[in-house]
C-alpha cells in the first residue's frame, strides 16, 4: 500500500432492504502521516447492492484531487510506485 499505516474511520452507515436485494452506503474517512511529514485526509462513500449476501455493485465516490497531490508528495520523497501506471482490470462479462 502506498500510504503508510493509514487509518480508516467508519463515519456512517445505511442499510436497507431484505437479503434479495439490499442497499448499502457508507462514508469513511481516511487518515495518514506521508513521509515528508505532511498530513493526508480524504473522504470517500460507496453506494452497494448486495443480493443474497453477495455484492453485485460497488459505486466508489472521492475527492481525486487529494489523493493525486498525495502520490506526487509521494513520488517526491522517492516512492516510485506513486507514479506508475494504474492497475486496469479487464472489463467483467455481460450479464
Amino acid at each position: 500500500m502506498l500510504l503508510p499505516n493509514p487509518t480508516f474511520d467508519v463515519e456512517e452507515v445505511i442499510v436497507a432492504g431484505g437479503p434479495w436485494a439490499t442497499r448499502i452506503a457508507t462514508r469513511v474517512r481516511i487518515h495518514t502521516t506521508l513521509p515528508d511529514g505532511s498530513l493526508y485526509e480524504n473522504v470517500f462513500m460507496q453506494n452497494m447492492h448486495m443480493r443474497w449476501a453477495r455484492i453485485t455493485e460497488i459505486h466508489t465516490l472521492d475527492d481525486n484531487v487529494v489523493p493525486a497531490r498525495a502520490l506526487d508528495r509521494l513520488a517526491a520523497c522517492g516512492v516510485p510506485e506513486a507514479h506508475e501506471s494504474p492497475i486496469v482490470d479487464a472489463a467483467p462479462p455481460p450479464d
